[in-house]
């Protein structure tokens, strides 16, 4: 059940990821790959980016909650941690190319921190992929 609430946001959020590709290739009119706009390979980045990530994300949320039977109170900061990280990665992409040089550092972080999240949890999740269904089997 968390995880499926969990699945709506980040579902809303590939929304608004994609909407902003297609924003960027209708200001830009180009229809195919990037083109040779730096604004366009990052919207390309952050979406491609959340395609490779959340799916596994979300079917290892998906296995600890319900087949691990962990508690929500384990669940819910994994989730969190996915959604934040996730919007910060987008967000620091999205700056990088709307942003003056002065405000890289922070950009760059944003980005840092967004990947450091979803990696995070991504370890966490897989950790108790494993262990909870060992503990329901042999314990």
């Amino acid at each position: 059940m968390i995880t499926s609430i969990f699945m709506g946001f980040l579902t809303l959020l590939y929304i608004r990821i994609t909407l902003y590709v297609i924003a960027k290739r209708k200001q830009y009119q180009v229809l195919y790959g990037p083109g040779e706009n730096s604004q366009i390979a990052g919207a390309i980045a952050s979406h491609s980016n959340f395609v490779a990530y959340v799916p596994i994300l979300i079917l290892l949320m998906y296995f600890v909650e319900v087949v691990g039977k962990a508690p929500g109170w384990l669940v819910i900061p994994f989730g969190l941690a996915i959604f934040i990280g996730r919007c910060l990665h987008f967000q620091g992409l999205k700056e990088n190319d709307e942003q003056l040089s002065q405000q890289r550092e922070l950009i760059l972080k944003k980005r840092i921190m967004g990947m450091k999240l979803t990696i995070f949890s991504m370890i966490g999740l897989s950790i108790l992929a494993i262990v909870l269904p060992i503990k329901e089997l042999f314990f």
